[in-house]
């Protein structure tokens, strides 16, 4: 087993792409005794394991998974080989990764031969289990791509805007200057030669950026605008039929409030009964209390137009819905392959919550997403993917998927 902590030589993280802060719901605040070691400093491990020992793994369509993959790997080809893949050492050098690639690239370009695809993950990588404080388990969210209806000129009827980035709001990565895990970014503005934060969410409704030439558009709902904001993502139906996608471009830096911890607080409903699906019937519902809820969470979301057809994760590229997954970039690898079991809120015949054993790629990050056993699933943009992500927050645990030649014992301590 091999592991590694968190230091003040701990590498730099990448920023959030779909995630303001925090998830618009939060777990149950009810701990399994497997999950109190995830409120210590986080102390990663690596169990090497047998494929053959992964639950579900042979059931999984490897295809996929493997078209999933070769989205990351286009990324990962363009890197200097002798770089560390990401941001954590036990990843391995980039060289390892791209011999698999290449491996992967051919087999698509092969039409993925049965023989070779079935057993492509057993050939060219290791399993490890991942342990935080040698316990295994994890907390697993979902998010979605959400929708808009709007215009691309203000109306009656559209008369919410969506904004893009204005030219004076600055995002510094602290770690850029500092090794400290924590901060990890801010956002402001430069007023006389000093950074000062940047207006709120409140400033910005009663029009701190109107009259800018800022909207991208404007839409019907502040509700859906608030959703599309914490998903980082939207695809925005225009009056004629047509889309166009909306993409997460930077944040105010102004703190995050979880609304539905608000919405807990004053009795609109249950902490186990919080969802996307509770918070915004309570919104809809109670309209002359509504701005007031929203704007409690004084942080917002610019986004700017993406031609791509696609949400665009922090790793560049376009999600795959049920195969690609945000983690802690301090921990797991942008393009590594994870294989997840977890539950889903859906309950089967017999009442029970069914099963999730899938494998999935980290091709994004979030807010929200931290330590070492924490993932965020990507659903789409379907009814289905608001459903499950809406109310999907399971305990569970993944393994993470090292190139054979990644020599884990050799990984200096973080």
């Amino acid at each position: 087993m091999y592991g590694c902590h968190r230091s003040a030589s701990t590498p730099k993280s990448v920023i959030s792409q779909h995630s303001i802060e925090k998830p618009i719901i939060e777990p149950d605040t009810k701990t399994p005794d497997s999950l109190k070691a995830q409120a210590l400093e986080p102390n990663m491990t690596l169990e090497l394991v047998s494929f053959d020992s992964i639950n579900g793994f042979k059931e999984d369509n490897p295809k996929e998974a493997l078209l999933a993959f070769n989205r990351s790997c286009k990324v990962i080809l363009r890197k200097s080989p002798n770089e560390p893949l990401g941001k954590s050492l036990h990843s391995g050098n980039t060289k390892s990764w791209q011999r698999v690639c290449s491996a992967s690239l051919t087999l698509a370009e092969n039409n993925f031969p049965e023989h070779e695809t079935s057993s492509f993950f057993e050939t060219h990588f290791n399993a490890y289990l991942v342990k935080n404080n040698n316990q295994p388990t994890g907390r697993f969210t979902g998010y979605y791509e959400a929708h808009l209806t709007g215009s691309l000129k203000r109306t009656k009827k559209y008369s919410y805007p969506i904004y893009k980035r204005p030219k004076e709001l600055v995002m510094v990565n602290m770690r850029d200057f500092s090794d400290s895990p924590k901060p990890r970014r801010i956002a402001g503005k430069v007023v006389n030669g000093k950074l000062q934060p940047y207006y709120t969410r409140k400033e910005i409704d009663e029009g701190a950026l109107s009259k800018r030439k800022l909207e991208i558009a404007w839409v019907n709902s502040p509700i859906d605008r608030l959703f599309a904001q914490i998903q980082g993502s939207a695809v925005l139906r225009l009056p004629n039929g047509k889309t166009i996608r909306l993409a997460y471009n930077a944040k105010n830096g102004q703190p995050y409030t979880a609304i539905g911890r608000e919405l807990a607080a004053i009795g609109a409903f249950e902490k186990k009964d919080m969802s996307m699906q509770s918070i915004r019937k309570w919104l809809l519902d109670n309209p002359d209390q509504a701005t007031e809820m929203m704007q409690r969470n004084k942080a917002y979301v610019f986004f700017k137009i993406e031609k791509r057809q696609g949400a665009i994760g922090a790793q560049n590229v376009v999600l795959t819905p049920e195969r690609s997954m945000a983690v802690d970039p301090y921990y797991i690898p942008l393009g590594a392959p994870l294989f997840i079991q977890t539950e889903l809120p859906i309950k089967n015949k017999d009442n029970k919550n069914i099963s999730f054993n899938r494998l999935m790629i980290a091709q994004d990050t979030g807010g929200a997403i931290r330590g070492p056993i924490r993932g965020d699933l990507f659903w789409g943009n379907t009814e289905k993917a608001f459903e499950i992500a809406g109310q999907l927050k399971s305990i569970g645990q993944y393994y993470l998927f090292l190139p054979k030649d990644v020599d884990v014992r050799k990984t200096p301590t973080l």
